[in-house]
């Protein structure tokens, strides 16, 4: 007989695994692990409360709920670190009450001394904990709960501390996943902000990557230098400063070293217009590659400007 029951238990776990195992989804998880625990006890309802951590780094409860609607629960506070609540809150292990209402400890802590006016009614008691393989910490505890008495039994007990130890398992796997996500979320909002930084500025700008190749440039860039996006990929730093020998050589050196290059020099444009600016070079280091930005500023202008005074004073 206790093989037999070995036997189903095992059983019923493989596919129970299967199903949890499906969902990749922090809520969605947690809901198939409540109605599955739900089903497989005989409980009329169960719930499934849980800590998360939102983006801000803040720690709040959520909770599912299984058997009933959740409006007929949301009118209730969360529960407490009561007597009752405690063993599955701490992970001292699973409770299971035939009668909770008949218990010493039960009805001993304000304000409600028991279960507030129109809970849910809750005779057949079953708790466990969920608890990390790795950090041991309690991510949350499943409740179920039934009207009468005497409905959960070691059977019950056994299948439910099953499913709360690969709720563990993929509770952490769908951390991790939504962890990836938020991850990719930032950085996609990083590139977006790059790239509109990148556009917008009248400075024309070009990134070259450890070789000396330009891999990205933007408007202004094309418009001071006119040659097209295209054109500008893949040429090397010295094909732009190509008044100086070793120019882009030497720039290099310096921004590799932490330090800001910055002078005033001379571009040639694919025209052959020579072209008086002022350079700044910085280092970077972009998805583990060492890139190399130029900040170009035309000031002919300028240099204009400071002659004519030159010529009034």
């Amino acid at each position: 007989m206790q093989e037999t029951m070995d036997t189903s238990i095992f059983e019923l776990l493989l596919e129970t695994g299967k199903a949890i195992n499906s969902e990749i989804e922090l809520e969605a998880l947690v809901q198939r692990i409540t109605d599955i625990g739900t089903e497989l006890t005989k409980a009329q309802f169960g719930a499934f409360f849980y800590n998360v951590i939102n983006e801000s780094g803040e720690k709040y409860v959520l909770y599912t709920i299984s058997g009933v609607s959740r409006e007929a629960f949301s009118k209730f506070p969360m529960p407490r670190n009561t007597a009752i609540f405690h063993p599955t809150f701490a992970g001292l292990g699973t409770i299971r009450y035939d009668d909770v209402t008949a218990q010493p400890h039960f009805g001993k802590s304000a304000p409600y001394h028991g279960m507030p006016k129109g809970h849910l009614p809750v005779r057949s008691y079953l708790a466990t904990s969920v608890i990390s393989p790795v950090t041991k910490e309690v991510i949350g505890g499943l409740f179920f709960g039934h009207p009468e008495c005497g409905i959960f039994t070691e059977r019950s007990e056994r299948l439910i501390e099953g499913i709360a130890a690969q709720a563990a398992i993929a509770m952490g796997n769908a951390q991790l996943f939504e962890e990836k996500k938020q991850a990719e979320k930032r950085m996609a909002e990083q590139r977006e902000q790059y790239k509109s930084i990148f556009s917008g500025t009248t400075d024309a700008m070009l990134i070259f990557d450890d070789s000396g190749a330009v891999t990205d440039a933007n408007p202004a860039a094309i418009q001071l230098l006119e040659y097209s996006y295209e054109e500008l990929i893949g040429m090397k730093g010295h094909e732009i400063l190509k008044n100086e020998g070793g120019q882009f050589e030497a720039i290099q050196e310096i921004v590799r070293s932490g330090r800001q290059y910055k002078a005033r020099t001379f571009l040639y444009r694919k025209s052959g217009e020579t072209v008086a600016v002022e350079v700044i070079g910085s280092h970077f280091v972009y998805r583990d590659k060492k890139q190399v930005l130029l900040v170009v500023r035309d000031i002919t202008r300028d240099q204009q400007t400071e002659e004519a005074l030159k010529r009034i004073e």
